[in-house]
């Protein structure tokens, strides 16, 4: 943290910065071996939260500013790998964890992705949204499934991972049909 500059730090907006800057203080590392004696002139109180924070020493909860849009794991390999039914298992797995971690928060994914990184370090990722959402282990891993299916299988496999996105609470809307012929029988009354 050192090198980046005061502004950086939580609660040191452009006033603070200007008065920093006017005792020679640009960088959280300056900040952080500044005079103490110096800072309490201009700060008063605020001087030793000041120097906590240029220390890294912050016993504040965090706070994430929003929401994650999706979760997921990969591994990699200490020796590539050409087991393709390894890397299905290897999947499954991944798809027991991620359904663990979505029920465990009440969500539901709406599409499934797979990355494998070769062993010349291409990249490929296969993604497919799931009609209705997934949130059991079954549905993700059937997803994953087609998806590594898609893939060509050249290249022995360095990394493996596996993702779910477009997380939601609530349920997704199911399209509903207008069967007007039964409709209309069940509304004539019975003799």
């Amino acid at each position: 943290m050192a090198p980046l500059p005061v502004r950086r730090l939580p609660g040191i907006g452009p006033h603070s910065a200007a008065e920093l800057a006017r005792l020679g203080i640009s960088t959280i590392g300056q900040l952080r071996t500044a005079d103490r004696g110096l800072l309490s002139l201009s700060f008063g109180r605020r001087a030793p939260d000041l120097l906590r924070l240029a220390a890294g020493l912050d016993d504040r909860p965090v706070e994430p500013a929003h929401e994650a849009k999706s979760i997921g794991t990969e591994t990699t390999f200490e020796e590539d790998v050409g087991d393709w039914a390894f890397l299905k298992g290897q999947l499954h797995d991944f798809a027991e964890e991620l359904a663990g971690r979505l029920t465990a928060s009440a969500l539901r994914a709406r599409s499934v992705t797979v990355k494998l990184r070769f062993a010349d370090f291409r990249t490929l990722t296969r993604s497919q949204t799931v009609p209705g959402g997934v949130q059991q282990a079954a549905d993700i891993a059937k997803a994953a499934d087609r998806l590594l299916g898609r893939i060509e299988r050249l290249d022995k496999v360095r990394l493996i991972g596996l993702q779910v996105a477009g997380l939601s609470d609530r349920p997704e809307p199911v399209q509903l049909s207008f069967d007007f012929v039964n409709q209309e029988r069940e509304a004539e009354p019975r003799a």
